[in-house]
């Protein structure tokens, strides 16, 4: 494995927990918490914590592409560690390091989203749609704002979408939900 590949490192710290997760028959969604990563045998947090050391290092690198893919591995593993703040701050630097990755968006509104921070998610998505308009990244939008009880606004971005995208399932669906909520 490449030592000094961000994503080798992190691919391979973080397939050690799914690995042991699925072998033992624990669900994948407890992923991300501390007490699933304290149930993790010591070997394969130490293989996590090493990942993140390394990690760091390379975070350090002057090469921005290396530097924001090791900020945003450090994110996913301290996800993994159950440490929410620390994969927030590690995903912002990533993303202020280079343009905003998908990958780094997704873990992200992931955080947002598990602490009910629904505000916040719809920033970053409606920033995520200055540099890519899908109907993906406005259905998501959408759900924030829904979430955040902003039910105008998010239906005003599932039209936004279909008019793009007239057949997309999902955005078809949020919108006739939201009329229906609405009474119409």
């Amino acid at each position: 494995l490449a030592a000094d590949s961000p994503e080798t490192i992190t691919a391979t710290a973080a397939m050690e927990c799914f690995w042991i997760v699925m072998e033992k028959g624990d669900a994948l969604e407890d992923l991300g918490t501390e007490d699933a990563w304290k149930k993790l045998p010591q070997a394969s947090q130490a293989a996590v914590i090493e990942g993140m050391l390394r990690l760091s290092e390379l975070s350090a690198s002057p090469d921005k592409n290396i530097s924001a893919a090791a900020h945003e591995g450090l994110g996913i593993l301290a996800f993994l560690r159950g440490q929410r703040d620390k994969m927030e701050a590690s995903m912002k630097q990533a993303m202020s390091l280079r343009t905003l990755n998908a990958r780094s968006v997704d873990m992200l509104a992931l955080a947002y989203l598990s602490s009910g921070r629904f505000e916040d998610m719809a920033k970053l998505y409606q920033d995520r749609l200055a540099t890519e308009d899908t109907p993906r990244n406005r259905f998501i939008l959408a759900k924030a704002l829904q979430r955040a009880g902003k039910n105008t606004e998010a239906l005003a971005q599932l039209e936004a979408a279909l008019k793009a995208a007239p057949d997309d399932f999902l955005c078809n669906l949020g919108a006739a939900t939201l009329k229906l909520q609405g009474g119409e």
